[in-house]
């Protein structure tokens, strides 16, 4: 963004090109850039962490999901040994 850029001036009724080095210009464009990377930054973060959050889910659902299925076995278990024991 240090460089010479041609664009369409703004400033121009014909609408001319003209070569817009001010260092006003040259900031304000750097300036824009610059809050372009931030917001692309901050999108990838919100991404990272709605995809930490989901993994997070899926390890709490399996957790749960094991518990049920060891209570069921034991359950299960339980209930045979009263049958032998008959």
């Amino acid at each position: 963004m240090t460089c010479a850029r041609i664009v369409n001036g703004t400033l121009s009724i014909a609408g001319r090109r003209t070569v817009m080095t001010a260092p006003e210009i040259l900031a304000a464009l750097e300036g824009e850039a610059a809050a372009k990377a931030a917001a692309r930054k901050a999108k990838k973060a919100g991404k990272r962490a709605r995809e930490a959050k989901a993994e997070e889910k899926k390890l709490l659902a399996a957790q749960m999901e094991q518990a049920k299925s060891a209570k069921i076995r034991a359950v299960q278990a339980a209930a045979r040994r009263d049958m032998r024991a008959e």
